[in-house]
């Protein structure tokens, strides 16, 4: 088939397969400086588009947005599986270019309504979205078995990508640099594995808000340096009072994350769930205290909410009784 349509919000671009939708990659803005992309037409809804149908040899290429124009993305339902990233590759880009300081010419992405699963990263220089690349609504699970981070990475505190309502499952081998940065995360459920923090944590200049954090940490923590100085924070942390110095701030979330089988390099250093440094706030609701390292107590001076068990607080009914949203965790394709 062929791409038909003609860009705009009210006949968008209707693609078929990976071919057509990667040919509109760094397209001209059609409408308002904007483009319309949309995965089959409104009589056909929920189509699975399968890349292993592409040979075993297939790499997802590329999808740039092009500067100072946004390409919105409505998947219409359509599941996109077994994808495998390129090296030096983003599955969605949105960058921009910077001609004259401080004149930042953005590129914006915007993907809605449907689900992107079992992608597998090629090389530690794989992403999944760069720059300012909004989810909305869709089911994403990642699996990479080499050393991989910055999955999740927007450009500066200015140009984030943004997250909402979505689910996100992550089965993770070792990480070079944190998982998610630059990101705010709305409403969201997300389950990571990682066999091997190292010396990383998942979030840093994130804000997370409302979201359910689950999952399974594990290798060696250690802390080198003075940043801060011989702790180990494995979520990441908050440090200073203002926006600007936040590293992550976390607010009415749902942290249920297990590090029982974690080792340690060092003997008495604090292990934080979230690193409170220099008078910032914690806001987080709920924090499970199970699963933690052995012989290692929790911090007391935690804010922890009292909440009615530990396995209340894994039960999506439950939480969307108390107001969280709970989006459904994919775990592959």
């Amino acid at each position: 088939m062929a791409v038909t349509g003609t860009g705009t919000q009210a006949d968008p671009f209707i693609v078929h397969s990976y071919t057509e939708f990667i040919s509109l990659s760094n397209h001209v803005a059609v409408e308002d400086s904007s483009v319309y992309i949309q995965f089959f037409d409104d009589e056909h809804p929920n189509q699975t588009i399968n890349c292993n149908s592409y040979g075993s040899e297939f790499k997802w290429g590329q999808f740039t947005g092009k500067a100072d124009v946004t390409t919105f993305i409505n998947l219409n339902g359509c599941t996109i599986k077994n994808l495998l990233i390129d090296e030096n590759c983003a599955m969605f880009y949105a960058v921009g270019f910077n001609d004259t300081y401080p004149h930042w010419h953005a590129a914006k992405i915007k993907v809605s309504n449907g689900a992107i699963l079992n992608i597998f990263a090629s090389a530690a220089s794989s992403k999944l979205i760069v720059g300012q690349v909004d989810f909305f609504n869709v089911s994403i699970s990642i699996n990479s078995a080499g050393i991989t981070g910055k999955l999740i990475s927007g450009v500066a505190n200015d140009k984030r990508c943004n997250i909402d309502n979505t689910s996100i499952y992550l089965d993770h081998s070792k990480l070079y640099a944190h998982l998610i940065d630059y990101t705010n995360i709305t409403d969201s459920d997300m389950e990571f594995y990682v066999t091997d923090m190292n010396s990383l944590f998942l979030f840093q200049y994130c804000d997370v808000i409302g979201c359910r954090i689950q999952g399974k940490l594990g290798g060696l923590f250690y802390r080198t340096g003075n940043y801060p100085s011989f702790h180990f924070d494995v979520i990441g942390y908050n440090y200073g009072s203002s926006s600007a110095e936040a590293k992550l701030v976390l607010t009415n979330c749902v942290i249920d994350i297990d590090i029982s089988e974690a080792t340690l390099n060092w003997t008495g250093a604090p292990i934080y769930m979230i690193g409170i440094y220099n008078d910032a706030s914690l806001n987080t609701n709920v924090i499970c205290k199970s699963h933690w390292v052995p012989n290692y107590g929790v911090p007391s001076d935690w804010n922890y909410m009292v909440h009615e068990g530990v396995e209340s607080i894994r039960n999506g009914s439950y939480l969307n009784e108390k107001g969280f949203v709970c989006a459904i965790v994919v775990a592959g394709g």
